[in-house]
């Protein structure tokens, strides 16, 4: 099986969980990156290893690519995950940005 690795912009988005959950479902096993945004499900816990790369907003493009900055610092600093992973999902542009730069 496949270890599969999400670069996510908040880890606990409904569709997120959704999508990671159905792949381990199938035995792949997951791993994120992921920023969180405090608008929903803030107690919210992944029980898949995951580096939070930090807190960002919605509808704030000028926060976000703050973050962005800070959120590939962390990638950096923890570049475990992205080494042993056999697929990267990026979950839209900013984290494709990211993954797109982690590599």
């Amino acid at each position: 099986m496949a270890q599969v690795l999400f670069f996510a912009p908040d880890v606990a988005e409904a569709a997120q969980i959704r999508r990671i959950r159905s792949i381990r479902s199938v035995g792949h096993s997951v791993s994120a990156y992921a920023f969180r945004r405090q608008n929903m499900n803030k107690e919210f816990a992944p029980d898949w290893p995951t580096v939070l790369l930090g807190d960002t907003q919605n509808e704030s493009f000028r926060t976000r690519a703050a973050q962005m900055v800070v959120g590939l610092s962390r990638v950096m600093k923890v570049p475990e995950l992205a080494r042993t992973s056999d697929v990267w999902i990026a979950r839209n542009i900013d984290m494709a940005l990211i993954a797109h730069a982690a590599r």
